[in-house]
């Protein structure tokens, strides 16, 4: 019985989510994967060309505004052709971005929610907004638990005093070399 990985799961969940439309037709489709999000675009990014799609994944600055400057460039310079968009959620697509997409038919969200799109306008032009619901389920519960031990512990409050005193925090513990990292402490 194999086991698939945390990874493996929010994959899977991504890609059952995007539209059916979109994974199960002989169409090929015009997909555009935009804002900045995690390890998974380049295996989307793979897995949608692999059925045919001619898809292009949009190399983003992490600065928001920067990021957002670089989509309008493309959408008004390069391309703007795409029947579909799959968008994360650090990238906020208004109703006069969508306009940009003369031949949008879909717009997936690579999150949990759908706040980051002009839902109303989507309605209006019949376009499906859809999303992940419970796709960084486990990714949260990872981050509430390492909160707890951090507040529990005073681990950050702990962290500004040492480092106002002046002692040396090493970012990247050598956990290959434990008498080096045991010398520093």
């Amino acid at each position: 019985m194999s086991h698939s990985t945390p990874s493996q799961n929010r994959l899977s969940k991504i890609l059952g989510q995007l539209s059916p439309s979109l994974c199960n037709s002989s169409r090929k489709y015009r997909i555009l994967i935009t804002g900045v999000f995690y390890p998974l675009a380049p295996r989307i990014l793979k897995y949608l060309k692999s059925l045919g799609h001619d898809v292009v994944l949009l190399e983003q600055p992490l600065n928001y505004a920067d990021a957002k400057k670089t989509l309008l460039y493309h959408l008004d310079n390069v391309r703007n052709d795409y029947d579909g968009i799959m968008n994360a959620w650090t990238l906020t697509l208004e109703g006069s971005v969508l306009d940009k997409l003369p031949n949008l038919k879909v717009v997936s969200c690579i999150s949990s929610g759908k706040n980051n799109v002009d839902n109303d306008y989507c309605k209006k032009r019949g376009i499906p907004v859809t999303n992940v619901p419970a796709s960084l389920s486990e990714t949260v519960a990872d981050m509430v638990v390492g909160m707890i031990l951090a507040t529990c512990r005073n681990i950050v409050s702990s962290s500004n005093t040492l480092r106002k005193k002046g002692v040396e925090i090493l970012e990247k513990p050598e956990t290959s070399n434990a008498l080096a990292f045991a010398e520093r402490t």
